[in-house]
Parts: C-alpha cells; sequence; structure tokens
C-alpha cells in the first residue's frame, strides 16, 4: 500500500491514470521491488544497538556541533563589531 501511494504522489502516477496506460502498475512493481531488496538486504538493527550508537556517537558529535556553532557566531559578532566601530 505505502508503494502504490508513492507511486502516485512521487512519480507522476496522477497524469499516467488519466490516459490509461500501464504506467502505474509498473512503476508500483519497481517500488516494490526496491523496497523488497533494501529490506532483505540489509541486517535488522536492534534496539540496544541504535541506543549504543546515539549515547556514543550522535550525542557527542552534536554537542560538538553546537559549542563549534557558538564559537564561529561568536567570532564572526567580534569581527563585524570591530568592522563598524567608528
Amino acid at each position: 500500500m505505502v508503494c502504490a501511494v508513492a507511486t502516485a504522489l512521487f512519480l507522476g502516477a496522477g497524469t499516467a491514470l488519466s490516459s490509461g496506460t500501464l504506467v502505474v502498475p509498473r512503476q508500483d512493481f519497481c517500488a516494490h521491488l526496491r523496497h523488497d531488496v533494501v529490506s532483505l538486504d540489509l541486517p535488522r538493527v536492534r534496539f540496544d544497538q541504535l541506543l549504543n550508537v546515539c549515547w556514543k556517537w550522535l550525542i557527542p558529535l552534536g554537542l560538538a556541533n553546537l559549542v563549534a556553532t557558538a564559537g564561529y557566531r561568536q567570532m564572526g559578532a567580534m569581527s563585524m563589531k570591530r568592522l563598524f566601530q567608528p
């Protein structure tokens, strides 16, 4: 069902429905095939593995990005003040 909706919304099935061609079933089959290949090819990830990645990598990277962005903005604000002082 999800592949049929994705075909109708994103692959231009609305124009093919009015012309009466076989474009929609072919696009829907391709979407189903792509979904099946990806879901069967990739291993399943357990919830505890996702939490492990989140705590060890994603949260520290996000905090480092926050600190780096704040430092960059602060340096930019200081240089802008120096430019516009008389």
